[in-house]
């Protein structure tokens, strides 16, 4: 925990913000996110960022953008369905329509 205390530092945490996430959430979460953090991500609010990527729990293949025509949501091979999260789905159906030429709202 010393060591994870000491990175959130290197971030420029205020004690009572490490504090607060270390009691908020398990440690293996906060190293996970503050790893997607140090991957070169340009952020201009770093606690707000650390904040948002623990509560929606932020993953590093999230980022990866897929073409909606290889997005698997059902298949009738094997029965199995990938269920998308909210904003995923969204978006992916604000991208389908712009390539339709439809209007996103």
């Amino acid at each position: 925990m010393e060591a994870l205390r000491k990175r959130m530092k290197e971030f420029d945490f205020t004690e009572s913000f490490t504090e607060k996430i270390l009691k908020e959430y398990p440690l293996r979460k906060i190293e996970e996110k503050l790893e997607l953090h140090a991957e070169g991500r340009q952020v201009r609010n770093p606690v707000g960022w650390l904040m948002a990527a623990l509560r929606k729990d932020y993953g590093g293949k999230i980022e990866k953008e897929e073409s909606p025509s290889r997005l698997k949501v059902d298949s009738q091979l094997d029965g199995n369905k990938k269920i998308l999260p909210r904003e995923d789905a969204i978006r992916w159906i604000r991208k389908i329509r712009m390539s339709c030429g439809r209007n996103s709202s």
